[in-house]
C-alpha cells in the first residue's frame, strides 16, 4: 500500500494519557511489591509525590514497626552480651591488654615498614645500576664513532 492510501495516523492526547496512566499504574504496583519484598519504604521528603492510594498514616506506621523491631533486637543483644560477660565466658580486653595489643600491633607495622623499605632500596640500586651500564654502554659507542670519523 502506498501512504496516502493508508489512513493517517494522529495520537489523541487523551490516549497517551491512558497509556501513560497504565503504565504510572503498573510502575506504582512494582514499587509496592519492591518496598513490601524488601520490608522497607524510604523517608519522604517534601519534595516526594505520594504515591497515589498509600497513604502517609500506613508508610508511618510501617517505619514504626520496623523501629520497634530494631529496637527490640538491640535490646535483646545486650541483655545477651551482658549474661555472657556475667557469666565470665566472655574475655573483656582490659585497658593494659589493650595497649599491649596496640603495641604489638605497631611493633609488626614497623617491622613490615623496614623490610618494604630494604626491598625498594635494593630494587632501586639495581635499577640505578642497569642505568649505569646503558649510559656506560652508549658513552663507548659513541667514543668508538669519534675514533673512526675523527
Amino acid at each position: 500500500t502506498l501512504p496516502r492510501d493508508s489512513a493517517p495516523r494522529v495520537t489523541s492526547p487523551v490516549a497517551e494519557e491512558g497509556t501513560q496512566e497504565v503504565d504510572i499504574n503498573r510502575l506504582k504496583e512494582r514499587v509496592k511489591i519492591l518496598e513490601d519484598k524488601e520490608g522497607v519504604i524510604g523517608d519522604i521528603s517534601v519534595n516526594d509525590a505520594p504515591i497515589k492510594g498509600r497513604s502517609t498514616n500506613e508508610e508511618e506506621a510501617h517505619a514504626e514497626k520496623i523501629s520497634t523491631d530494631s529496637e527490640e533486637i538491640a535490646r535483646v543483644l545486650t541483655s545477651m552480651d551482658a549474661a555472657t560477660v556475667l557469666a565470665g565466658e566472655a574475655n573483656v580486653p582490659t585497658g593494659r591488654e589493650l595497649e599491649e595489643q596496640q603495641e604489638r600491633e605497631d611493633l609488626r607495622m614497623n617491622e613490615q615498614i623496614a623490610k618494604d623499605v630494604e626491598v625498594a632500596r635494593i630494587h632501586i640500586e639495581e635499577e640505578i645500576q642497569a642505568m649505569i651500564d646503558s649510559l656506560d654502554k652508549s658513552n663507548e659507542t659513541v667514543a668508538k664513532y669519534l675514533q673512526e670519523y675523527h
